[in-house]
């Protein structure tokens, strides 16, 4: 029986019920096995081998994402800095790795003409990635420009 200073009785009657239903919790000893013991198990270590293939897996991804929104940001900057080659260098980098935004963007300079040559065909091309993902804007500028399937 558990105790229970907010509502002893209550707590109790919940004891008593479980009591009357035989409810049987059976508690599992795990057995004492030295990690050694453990690695001749070839379960256990193709588990090992799993979790470690997984977390180098999920640790790469999260560079990857790292780096490509690095180089999304960085065409950013050298927008703003009005290098547009430059911009469209690494916005293209980050939009061959499938960034929606960096997509986006690389359409805007074709469409505009700026670090490249103005190209309505790549401006569509290069947004209809992006919407393919979502993107709400990629999917206004191709149904303003009348540039959707």
């Amino acid at each position: 029986m558990s105790l229970n200073l907010n509502n002893g009785n209550e707590q109790m009657k919940e004891d008593e019920n479980m009591n009357s239903r035989n409810d049987k919790i059976e508690i599992l000893e795990i057995p004492k096995i030295s990690f050694r013991e453990r690695l001749r198990n070839p379960k256990f270590v193709a588990i090992l081998a799993l979790i470690a293939v997984t977390t180098i897996a999920i640790a790469y991804s999260s560079t990857m994402q790292l780096i490509i929104y690095a180089e999304y940001k960085q065409g950013h900057v050298y927008a703003q800095d009005q290098n547009m080659e430059k911009a469209v260098e690494y916005y293209r980098k980050a939009a061959d790795h499938g960034y929606a935004r960096a997509q986006y963007k690389l359409g805007i300079c074709y469409a505009n003409g700026e670090g490249v040559k103005k190209d309505m065909e790549a401006a569509a091309r290069w947004w209809r990635r992006a919407a393919a993902q979502g993107h709400s804007h990629a999917k206004e500028l191709l149904k303003k420009n009348g540039l959707s399937d």
